[in-house]
């Protein structure tokens, strides 16, 4: 999703940062720079994983605006919507279905399915209707539910592992992997949108 909208090559970005990799790390061994190693602090850690967290949470709330355009909101419920939507020249040997050459040929709403075949069976569409969008708000509104939903329990989670449901041993023992992990996550998806949790 980055490199698609910003028009970049994701092999040749890697590749570059391989590169970039390896000169600072024959750097850091020609000139024995491993004892810089001690200025990381656990803010430094914190730093680094509240950048992963806003980077996943940003990228929820962009899926979730991508689909109020793709399942878009009647904001005016009370005007009649017009579908009224007709499919001209279209040409009947393209399509092997006697039903659907039927259905264009008498239906006066089409929904975008058939505008679609309309259009590949070379036809064009005619009406006051043909542009209206097809409202399916429920998709919007429950992928909000969840996404906030999903965000309470996440909350939820990280106080219940501080709380005094556990023995204070229990809470306290620090396991070998403490010192190499910044971070435990889990990454729940829904449709096409996920929410990060951080321990």
């Amino acid at each position: 999703m980055f490199f698609r909208d910003r028009h970049l090559d994701f092999l040749e970005f890697r590749l570059w940062i391989g590169i970039w990799v390896f000169v600072f790390l024959i750097i850091f061994v020609t000139f024995n720079l491993s004892f810089l190693v001690k200025y990381i602090t656990r803010f430094t850690e914190d730093c680094f994983a509240s950048l992963v967290a806003l980077i996943f949470i940003l990228d929820a709330i962009r899926e979730i605006l991508a689909l109020r355009k793709k399942f878009p909101i009647n904001y005016q419920p009370n005007l009649p919507l017009d579908y009224s939507c007709l499919c001209f020249g279209f040409n009947k040997t393209t399509l092997n279905n006697t039903d659907l050459i039927n259905y264009l040929s008498n239906t006066t709403i089409l929904n975008g399915t058939l505008q679609q075949q309309c259009k590949i069976a070379g036809g064009f569409l005619n009406g006051t209707g043909c542009d209206t969008p097809i409202y399916s708000p429920n998709v919007f509104f429950f992928s909000v539910l969840l996404f906030i939903f999903t965000f309470f329990i996440c909350l939820g989670l990280q106080e219940f592992r501080h709380s005094a449901f556990f023995p204070t041993k229990v809470k306290r023992r620090k396991k070998k992997t403490d010192d190499f992990q910044m971070f435990v996550y889990f990454e729940f998806r829904f449709e096409r949108f996920s929410v990060i949790l951080l321990f």
